[in-house]
């Protein structure tokens, strides 16, 4: 899947992204996020809250509370 860093609060682990649209996010899933530009490679994330939103297509925000 393709994502997009939105916003990454260094003083917490809290990091907000969007991705492709996907339904079946839940929270409490576990998620792995290679993110090059901003130095994130194979970071694990935990799934804490989750937005669908459909404008010209079904887009899907997570927040994600890094683990370790």
């Amino acid at each position: 899947w393709s994502s997009d860093v939105c916003s990454s609060d260094l003083f917490t682990r809290d990091t907000t992204i969007s991705i492709y649209g996907n339904p079946l996010y839940e929270i409490g899933d576990m998620v792995i996020v290679n993110y090059s530009l901003k130095n994130i490679i194979n970071q694990k994330y935990v799934v804490q809250g989750i937005t669908q939103n459909f404008d010209t297509g079904l887009t899907t925000t997570l927040i994600l509370n890094q683990i370790g």
